[in-house]
């Protein structure tokens, strides 16, 4: 198109995918995408120039009428945003209505978080099909990785005599990429289950020779890591079959018929895999563990997140907790004299 015919927003949009390409991972740029086309419908056609924040709000309100969840058409509207504070830059535009634009509110939404409790762990790994399976949905629950993660790990990764695993590369797509956020590059401390499901899982995976993957960093760097995996996807059903185990390809390490049909038989209401991380970081709450420490295993930046999203485990026996610090620091000197004083 001629320069300097105005662009409409939908143009501005489409370039900005374009520019983002060299810069982010395929499952970034396909979450652009899938907001840009959810955006272009009710924008597409405006000029970038003539576009206000009442188009915006009028936006909103018809994708509130095509179902979407309020903080589904937050975080589309984030992804968008900076399409537009680009044009800005480019001169393309006077000011970036989305800077202006409320956010809808998302108090009536129920949060995502559906933890399962022990019980039904239970029932679903002895629901599992093969020893893989049952060691892998043990390792999910008891360690709180996410499922690209677990997909991505390898045996070089861990150590046992530590009782350590890194998690240094995510599955994202058909690629492996880096973990989600700088924090989520962590060592995890294995609690017993999760240390036993890969003391048995050893016998499955660990002779296997090893692979040369490509890891991608920012841009366009990549790095090469030599990857024996730990948990393989197995025949049968077991995300997409196959005929023999082998690495995953995709971070699905259930696809949902398999994970339904376990869940079914276990008599277990049906979440998602993703639920096992929930699970994790609200037992060890609910158990007394520290809140930043579940926080490092889970990859957290600090513990706003878990408070956020956990806080109702956190304080579910505070007189206990109490009980605990008293024994703690009841080692330490002044801790004691002062308390003879006192019932003295």
């Amino acid at each position: 198109s001629d320069k300097n015919s105005p662009k409409t927003c939908y143009q501005v949009m489409k370039n900005y995918v374009e520019y983002k390409k060299a810069h982010v991972s395929e499952s970034t740029l396909a979450g652009i995408e899938m907001a840009v086309s959810k955006i272009k419908a009710h924008i597409g056609g405006i000029t970038a120039k003539a576009l206000t924040i009442s188009d915006l709000e009028t936006a909103q309100l018809k994708l509130i009428n095509e179902e979407l969840k309020a903080s589904t058409i937050n975080t589309y509207f984030a992804r968008v945003s900076p399409a537009f504070t680009r044009e800005l830059r480019n001169k393309g535009m006077i000011e970036n209505p989305f800077i202006g634009l409320s956010k809808l509110s998302t108090k009536h939404e129920t949060s995502d978080v559906d933890p399962f409790d022990q019980s039904e762990f239970i029932r679903i790994v002895e629901k599992a099909d093969n020893e893989n399976d049952r060691n892998m949905i043990t390792f999910l629950f008891w360690t709180g990785v996410r499922p690209g993660e677990l997909a991505a790990l390898a045996w070089e990764d861990i150590d046992l005599k530590k009782r350590i695993v890194k998690i240094i590369r995510n599955k994202s797509g058909s690629t492996y990429k880096l973990p989600k956020t700088e924090s989520s590059v962590r060592e995890i401390e294995l609690l017993d289950p999760a240390y036993q499901a890969l003391l048995n899982q050893k016998s499955i995976t660990f002779m296997q020779k090893p692979r040369e993957v490509k890891v991608r960093l920012a841009f366009k760097d990549v790095r090469k890591d030599v990857c024996r995996f730990v948990f393989h996807r197995m025949p049968g059903g077991n995300n997409m079959g196959g005929s023999k185990p082998a690495p995953f390809t995709t971070p699905t390490i259930f696809n949902n018929d398999k994970w339904a049909d376990i869940l079914r038989r276990a008599g277990v209401r049906l979440r998602r895999p993703y639920q096992a991380r929930h699970s994790y970081a609200s037992w060890l709450l609910s158990n007394g563990a520290e809140p930043l420490y579940v926080a490092k295993q889970m990859g957290h930046k600090d513990w706003g997140m878990i408070r956020q999203v956990y806080g109702k485990w956190i304080e579910l026996e505070p007189l206990s907790y109490r009980d605990k610090l008293n024994e703690k620091m009841s080692g330490s000197g002044a801790y004691t004299e002062r308390t003879k004083g006192i019932t003295g």
